[in-house]
């Protein structure tokens, strides 16, 4: 695919965005949200334990707050940091896979 085609297709998906849907904000800002949607749901993992990158921090961020699919799980895991308390824990979120207590859970996500 071209990189023609894939700008084409970014403009008028945000052109629909905000003339049908009524959004407000810039393509730029559009196009970034767009990409990271994608890069979460059909990325690859690193294959080494290396530093996070910046835009991988920022995917985990907004998946954080949306606000959908959350659920506290029992990864039977003894010596987890808890991403809110830094507590050790055995439960985490299903979707974002960060450590959390239960009681952690609402105030981590912002619910």
């Amino acid at each position: 695919m071209s990189t023609w085609v894939v700008l084409t297709f970014m403009t008028n998906s945000h052109f629909f965005y905000s003339d049908i849907i009524g959004g407000t904000i810039d393509l730029l800002t559009f196009s970034r949200i767009v990409a990271q949607s994608l890069m979460q749901k059909f990325g690859t993992k690193p294959l080494s334990q290396g530093r996070r990158s910046l835009l991988a921090a920022t995917v985990e961020h907004q998946a954080r707050y949306d606000k959908s699919s959350h659920w506290p799980i029992n990864t039977m895991h003894r010596f987890q940091s808890c991403r809110h308390c830094d507590k050790r824990t055995t439960y985490a979120c299903e979707k974002c896979k960060a450590p959390l207590h239960i009681e952690c859970f609402k105030m981590y996500h912002g619910q």
